[in-house]
Order: structure tokens, then C-alpha cells, then sequence
């Protein structure tokens, strides 16, 4: 494969440090990585470091392809506040605007969200709104500034997604499952509604984008995978895992609203099959390499 020069803003993120594993092993005669971060720092990829650069000192090389991973998840807005939640990510949309003004990529691949489309049970909850407004904006901004620049724009719009690298267990709920489970510990679902959501392996995706920046695609692709309710998703686990945990659902209510947070598109498969000749990875498979994960030595 030939050189390929790659910029990476929220490096060190979940997004960022699993690109960066599967780039390290691609066979890239000459890869350059410029990996942006909050703070300058080192991360450890396949006992390889890499340094980080904050946006303010990164340099002018242009570069090929420039994934936008930056941006404060949605728990943020509680411990940080709404205010200065939104100053935040205000202030790092701007920095990838200016990114791509300084580093002019051919191809820009932007992590969104399903939150965009404003549905699930819990996007009408509290402030979370206001990170599908600042997401949003940050479509928006950053699709002014390719037009501008005649940069190839990639946007994937992430729902649920499991697999390698994935730490935070309190923030996804298959990695909480998976972990309680290998532990032999309860698991509880509370609501009263039935909970639908399409799981996405996170490898899958992101060498899909890769693909498909090579090829020139431009456009929207919401991450698709496998539907599942999430008892049926605890069962399976239990099952495939050969875990002791007990499991606590509360009786679905007559008449309630299912949460059916996930996309009804398919374009995701589609591509898949198209430049990957793969399918989606099973759930079983995305609850194993789940777990290996975090228990690799499991």
C-alpha cells in the first residue's frame, strides 16, 4: 500500500486509538500520523508510541484523508454543566474547521451521531438535546468548510457499537452487559418498554470508512449491524459466555412506546458487501471480541 498521511483529532479516544491499531497494522509503506488530542501526550498502540499534538501546534503538511473523531460525549453535560459543555465543543468544532483550512485533506471523515435524528426514548430526556444540536453543528460546519476547500466529506452517523478497545463500561451498555456477565454478576434492565438497538462492530466500521475514502465516496452512512432487544441481547450473552449472572427485567408495560434507537438504513450492509465482500459481524461474534477486549486474558 502506498504512503498514506493521516491526521486524527480525539486520537485518544475509543474511535482514535483503534484507528491507529488498525493502520499500525496495515501495510503502508511510509504512514505518517499527525494524532491530535486535548494535551500533548504518548499512547501505547501495539507496544508502538505515539505522540499527540493539542490542534493549535499541528502543522500545515497537507494531508490525505483527516477523521474528525473530536468531540465531548454526552455524559459530559452533567459533570461539565450545559454552558460549559457547549463552550467546549463550540471550541473544538472551530479547531477542526481551521484544521482543515491549514491541512486542506483530500477526504474528511466525520464521527456524527444517531442523536441527530433526535428519536429514542431517552434523547427527550434532560439536556440531551443539546448534543444532538451541537452535533448538528458540527455537520454543518464542517460540511461549509469541505465545500470550500473541495474537500471529499465522509459523515457516519454512530448508533451502538461494540468490539475492540472499547473501556468505558458505564457509558455502553454492551460493555456493561459483557463484563457483568463474565463476572457472574446481576444483570438489570429497567425500563418498562422494550429497548431495540442495531449493534455495529467498531473494526468493521472503520475500515470500511478507510475503504471507502480510497474510493472517493462522499455522503451520510448511519452504522447499521445487528437489531436485537436488549433482554434478548442479555440472553444471548449469558448463552454464548456460559455465565452464572441472574438477570432482573421488569414486566413490559401494556400500551408502552418501544425505544427503537437505530437506523432503518442499510447502506452501511450495502457498502460492506461492496468493498469489503463482508456481512456484518454476528452478535455472538461482537459479544466475544467484546470480551476480549476487556478481559483479555479471560
Amino acid at each position: 500500500m502506498n504512503v498514506e498521511n493521516i491526521a486524527i483529532s480525539g486520537a485518544t479516544g475509543w474511535l482514535g486509538k483503534e484507528l491507529v491499531k488498525i493502520l499500525s497494522n496495515l501495510n503502508i509503506s511510509d504512514l505518517k500520523l499527525d494524532l491530535i488530542s486535548s494535551s500533548e501526550r504518548e499512547i501505547e498502540i501495539n507496544k508502538k508510541k505515539f505522540p499527540t499534538s493539542i490542534f493549535t501546534k499541528s502543522d500545515s503538511n497537507n494531508v490525505d484523508i483527516y477523521f474528525d473523531f473530536a468531540f465531548l460525549t454526552r455524559e459530559k453535560i452533567n459533570t461539565l454543566g450545559p454552558e460549559k459543555y457547549i463552550a467546549i465543543n463550540k471550541n473544538i468544532i472551530s479547531n477542526s474547521v481551521n484544521l482543515i483550512k491549514l491541512k486542506q485533506p483530500k477526504t474528511v471523515i466525520l464521527a456524527s451521531s444517531g442523536a441527530v435524528y433526535g428519536m429514542g426514548i431517552n434523547d427527550l430526556k434532560g439536556n440531551n438535546y443539546i448534543y444532538s444540536d451541537l452535533k448538528l453543528m458540527q455537520e454543518e460546519k464542517i460540511g461549509e468548510v469541505c465545500s470550500v476547500t473541495g474537500t471529499n466529506l465522509i459523515i457516519t452517523r454512530i448508533f451502538s457499537l461494540s468490539g475492540n478497545g472499547i473501556s468505558k463500561i458505564n457509558t455502553f451498555a454492551i460493555a456493561e452487559m459483557v463484563s457483568r456477565a463474565f463476572k457472574n454478576q446481576k444483570l438489570q434492565i429497567k425500563s418498562k418498554y422494550l429497548v431495540h438497538r442495531r449493534y455495529c462492530d467498531i473494526s468493521q466500521l472503520l475500515n470500511l470508512l478507510l475503504d471507502l475514502s480510497r474510493n472517493r465516496f462522499t455522503g451520510v452512512i448511519d452504522s447499521g449491524g445487528i437489531k436485537i432487544e436488549l433482554r434478548q441481547l442479555v440472553q444471548t450473552i449469558i448463552e454464548e459466555l456460559g455465565s452464572n449472572s441472574e438477570v432482573d427485567f421488569p414486566i413490559i408495560e401494556l400500551n408502552s412506546t418501544p425505544d427503537n434507537y437505530y437506523s432503518e438504513s442499510n447502506l452501511f450492509e450495502d457498502l460492506l458487501l461492496k468493498y469489503s465482500n463482508k456481512k456484518p459481524l454476528s452478535i455472538n461474534e461482537q459479544i466475544n471480541i467484546t470480551k476480549n477486549s476487556l478481559f483479555p486474558s479471560g
